[in-house]
């Protein structure tokens, strides 16, 4: 093969804050220039592998902070409960109304950060990386 008929490949990147919705770019340029079809293989089944138990530690991390979530509102609805039915006066009442209100948003607040340091520990916070791959040549 002569250097004229080598293909020419393009490669294209734009760095953007996020993640990337690019999925399987990396096998998509083996294939272009021509890796084993063995090594494509392999290299699909164990994307198909880590993307699955992503998804399992996602399903996992959101099951636990719902959970939570349910118990947090739970105990509150409680907690009212018992206030309304309590002899305290209206002044008393409101004060402990609004602090339980504040409770309640803090520990919210702390489920909704815990659960997003999870997540990113899991995948890792990177910036996204989109790449079109453009064949040029013969």
């Amino acid at each position: 093969m002569t250097a004229e008929q080598v293909p020419q490949l393009s490669m294209l990147y734009k760095v953007a804050t996020g993640t990337s919705q690019e999925r399987g770019y990396g096998i998509a340029l083996a294939r272009a220039i021509g890796f084993p079809e063995e090594v494509l293989r392999d290299a699909e089944e164990i994307s198909r592998s880590m993307v699955e138990r992503h998804q399992s530690k996602q399903k996992s991390s959101e099951f636990r902070k719902v959970q939570r979530r349910r118990k947090l509102m739970l105990n509150l609805d409680e907690t009212l409960r018992t206030l309304e039915n309590s002899d305290m006066d209206q002044d008393a009442f409101q004060s402990c109304r609004a602090r339980l209100r504040a409770e309640f948003i803090l520990k919210m607040t702390e489920i909704e950060e815990e659960a997003s340091r999870e997540s990113d520990s899991e995948t890792g916070p990177r910036p996204a990386l989109t790449a079109a791959f453009v064949e040029t040549g013969k």
